[in-house]
């Protein structure tokens, strides 16, 4: 542990990098969805919400 102190800063590090990451994912899955596939809006927020409601950890 390394630079974290102790093992509870290290999971707490961890825990804010992967909801990062997948609030980063949900987001670019908009994105993609919006304007790479060019479909409309609702389809958009469609996909992004089962992506957003199947997480447990938001």
């Amino acid at each position: 542990m390394v630079g974290f102190g102790s093992s509870s800063e290290l999971a707490s590090a961890y825990g804010i990098a992967v909801t990062i990451t997948m609030f980063t994912t949900t987001l670019l899955t908009y994105f993609v969805v919006r304007h790479a596939w060019s479909y409309p809006r609702w389809v958009a927020l469609a996909a992004t919400s089962v992506f957003r409601w199947s997480t447990p950890c938001w």
